[in-house]
């Protein structure tokens, strides 16, 4: 049997079940996060770090992989590991991405703080 993300969520936080009441439960929730740091792990060796002049992932500890897309709403950019949970979970589904920015807080406009400054 294939174990997903969504077999895991808490209904509440959206987020994989950390503390769950259940024992079963508990045991299935770290063997997937388990299963799934592993997956990312292996995955991660394939992407490339980030070069000068590129945008590295924020989330990324140690060496830096490059970032695909900045969240306009969380102010990050993210590398494909990282950019995943955008593309799947509902909650963050909705936020807006865009190409990868360094410094993305200097460029958001004061008055409509979920967009970047544009020139006309």
């Amino acid at each position: 049997m294939q174990m997903t993300e969504d077999q895991f969520l808490c209904s509440i936080c959206l987020d994989v079940f950390t503390h769950p009441v259940n024992t079963f439960i508990s045991e299935m929730a770290a063997q997937f996060r388990q299963a799934a740091q592993q997956e990312a792990s292996s995955s991660s060796s394939e992407q490339q770090a980030a070069r000068p002049g590129e945008v590295p992932c924020d989330v990324c500890t140690g060496a830096k992989l490059k970032a695909l897309k900045s969240c306009l709403v969380c102010l990050e950019s993210y590398c494909e590991t990282h950019l995943e949970p955008h593309l799947t979970r509902p909650g963050l589904k909705r936020h807006q991405l865009m190409d990868p920015v360094e410094n993305l807080e200097d460029i958001m406009c004061l008055k409509h703080q979920d967009k970047p400054l544009e020139l006309f």
